[in-house]
């Protein structure tokens, strides 16, 4: 019995330096802890010093948080095991390279988080149309200058990004009612109003009113512009003007014709989908009350003759098609 518990104490030490000193597979799954945090299922695998997205997550999990880690390349087939991920947080890691199609198997992907992160290739990564918010705030090792086209954005923060002026999208972002490019290293020195015409949902626009736009005409037309379209946020502090009847606060007539344009798109977009819902409740409907007289002759069936059901039937058969 004295040898058993010696033997039973020794095979405790060694599996326990076995799991210290050799990563086992079950080690890297379990060092992510799991919830159904407002009924979302998550993995929380903040802090743990990753350096790569881990390979065997539950594939289910719709949230994943990989904040505060150090991951050093997150590539292609970084996520092909957790496609379902809507919620996805990767801040705060100190340099990552993000391959272009990293994303690509979200295809339902909400929100994205990549704030704080020593990313150098943003203008090359294919975000998925899916998403609808997006947090680049504090990244600054490489200008912005173009992000890809996100039909469905609503809200995108690129704080501290050291931008110069607001980056091309790609199109008409009909859905993005806010817009957040503060931060002081923001200048936006050559930021003009024409980078807002397609963004003709806007309600929220959040630039600091120290901001150092160069052309002061511009500058006159952004604060005319914020008031006359009420979008909430602050007004930039503009330069002197040696005469201000030279400067016309008025858009330009290339801000007005694409700006036109995006509000028309935004229409035609919410009438189909008006349109849509209005035939999906009709359709269902019309089944309703096809099932609901089925249900009534089959009830009923006695009172109908043979050649009424037949009828019936053989309607109902042209109408499936």
């Amino acid at each position: 019995m004295f040898f058993e518990r010696k033997i039973s104490k020794l095979l405790n030490v060694f599996f326990l330096w076995l799991l210290m000193t050799h990563k086992c597979s079950c080690d890297e799954k379990n060092q992510c802890i799991y919830n159904h945090e407002d009924r979302i299922y998550t993995a929380i695998c903040s802090d743990k010093k990753l350096e790569a997205v881990p390979s065997n997550l539950d594939r289910n999990i719709e949230g994943l948080y990989l904040d505060d880690n150090k991951l050093d390349v997150i590539g292609d087939s970084a996520f092909e095991n957790t496609p379902n991920v809507k919620y996805l947080f990767i801040n705060s890691n100190t340099g990552v390279h993000i391959t272009p199609n990293a994303f690509g198997p979200l295809k339902n992907l909400h929100t994205l988080d990549l704030s704080k992160d020593r990313v150098v290739n943003v203008p090359a990564i294919k975000f998925p149309e899916s998403l609808k918010l997006l947090n680049l705030d504090g990244i600054n090792r490489i200008k912005i200058t173009t992000i890809s086209y996100l039909p469905e954005l609503k809200s995108l923060s690129l704080q501290d990004c050291n931008l110069d002026k607001v980056p091309s999208f790609g199109g008409p972002l009909i859905h993005l009612s806010k817009i957040d490019l503060r931060g002081s290293l923001n200048k936006l020195e050559n930021f003009t109003l024409d980078s807002l015409a397609n963004l003709c949902s806007l309600k929220e626009l959040y630039i600091n009113s120290t901001a150092s736009i160069q052309d002061s005409c511009e500058c006159l037309r952004l604060n005319q512009w914020i008031k006359d379209n009420k979008i909430f946020g602050s007004n930039v502090t503009c330069g002197s003007i040696k005469n201000d009847k030279t400067c016309s606060t008025s858009p330009s007539s290339t801000f007005t014709e694409t700006y036109n344009s995006c509000v028309l798109k935004r229409k035609v977009t919410t009438s189909i989908s008006v349109v849509s819902t209005v035939c999906y409740i009709l359709g269902g409907c019309f089944v309703c009350a096809v099932l609901l007289i089925e249900l009534y002759i089959v009830c009923n069936r006695k009172n109908y003759s043979d050649d009424t059901i037949r009828a019936y039937l053989c309607c109902k058969r042209k109408i499936n098609g």
